[in-house]
């Protein structure tokens, strides 16, 4: 089953063009676990007995966050304000995207690195006060964690979409950043942390 993922962070490092483009370095994907609430997964959550208010663990296999196929979804990406309900496409680039993510990107240990630039005026704006960070909008398949992970299910087939432009969340917040798009993370964390509530109660 494929479900549409919509993780966040902070926008990084900007630099002005003569031209007035802003140009970002984000680190954009990771690898590791993150924590949804079943509900977000819909039917594959439910199948495996989950309730929907119940936290479950999704990893990210470097295999899979660093596959050639998936690395190449993440080139020439269309930059939103906010994420859209549905897919940027060629039918809608020209209404909802304010930018594009570049050719190049750079892989770390845990990470993806890309340089979004940001073209329309309003939008770099919105990128230097109220959308100071980066949110990733991609699907995915989710299917049951191999052995030996400390996890629940596992994405396979990561493809992305677009990248948004989204407010920055207050701390201590869960801000659901990802709702008109897909599920939004509680938390993320590598495999041998354990992953805490907001509350700070252990969920392993």
């Amino acid at each position: 089953m494929n479900v549409k993922f919509a993780d966040r962070v902070a926008v990084g490092e900007l630099k002005e063009t003569r031209e007035g483009y802003l140009v970002a370095t984000a680190r954009v994907a990771r690898t590791g676990v993150q924590l949804y609430y079943a509900s977000e997964l819909g039917d594959v959550a439910r199948d495996a007995g989950f309730k929907p208010g119940d936290v479950v663990r999704v990893y990210r296999h470097a295999d899979e966050v660093f596959a050639k196929d998936s690395l190449a979804s993440i080139t020439r990406l269309p930059v939103t304000v906010d994420h859209p309900a549905e897919e940027v496409t060629a039918a809608n680039w020209q209404q909802l995207a304010v930018g594009e993510v570049g050719d190049a990107y750079a892989t770390e240990p845990e990470w993806i690195v890309v340089n979004p630039m940001i073209k329309d005026a309003g939008a770099a704006k919105a990128a230097r006060t109220t959308h100071q960070e980066i949110s990733m909008g991609y699907s995915a398949a989710i299917v049951p964690a191999r052995d030996g992970l400390e996890a629940d299910f596992e994405q396979r087939g990561i493809r992305y979409n677009h990248l948004a432009l989204v407010p920055k969340g207050r701390a201590g917040e869960m801000a659901r950043i990802g709702d008109s798009w897909g599920a939004s993370p509680v938390q993320d964390f590598q495999p041998g942390i354990s992953p805490k509530s907001k509350e700070g109660l252990c969920l392993t």
